[in-house]
């Protein structure tokens, strides 16, 4: 949900009546705004993430009430925060960030993401599924899974890409973007000029 307001917000933006193009106006204009915002969004993202690290590591005990909450927000509020984070990049500030997110060498990633993210639970349920003896739980068990998942996710994604994500995307262009047909006239013309030759 967060993505979709982002995303309807960023494309308003340009539109002077709207209220985007204010905010916008406002984190190109106030510096402030720009920083107290990034700050922000980098607070959310690092709770998020280290904010349990007592109760993961038995330092703490939650009750069931406090694990719901969690277990119910923790995700949202990790994109709210990122997204909180990238919102003053999006309208043009912090040209560093900018360039290093926006960097080609990131395109390919970009593009299979959103397949390794839809191959990934099922390659790893795959792994210890398949099983015919326990596992000891070690680093460097961690790590070879980790980097077998990642290699099989990646070939998946990039079949899931070249076989359903493109030829869709392609359809989906093609019916609600069609292409004007060229100028008649000209075409004849054309023909016309090559058919004297």
């Amino acid at each position: 949900i967060v993505g979709i307001y982002l995303g309807l917000f960023y494309a308003e933006k340009n539109n002077p009546d709207n209220w985007p193009h204010k905010v916008v106006h406002v984190f190109r204009t106030k510096r402030v705004v720009r920083y107290v915002t990034a700050l922000v969004g980098l607070v959310v993202v690092n709770l998020t993430i280290f904010g349990p690290y007592d109760a993961m590591h038995g330092k703490a005990h939650w009750n069931y009430t406090e694990t719901a909450f969690w277990l119910a927000f923790s995700r949202s509020l990790f994109i709210l925060g990122m997204t909180t984070f990238i919102m003053p990049c999006m309208f043009g500030c912090f040209t560093g960030v900018r360039w290093f997110l926006g960097h080609p060498v990131f395109t390919p990633l970009a593009r299979l993401s959103y397949g390794m993210y839809l191959c990934h639970l099922t390659a790893i349920a795959y792994f210890y599924f398949s099983l015919q003896h326990g596992t000891y739980a070690s680093d460097y068990h961690a790590i070879w899974v980790c980097f077998g998942t990642l290699v099989v996710t990646l070939f998946w994604s990039v079949l899931l890409y070249l076989l359903i994500e493109t030829p869709f995307s392609n359809i989906e262009r093609d019916l609600l973007f069609p292409q004007k047909p060229a100028n008649p006239r000209v075409n004849n013309e054309y023909q016309a000029l090559d058919g004297k030759k």
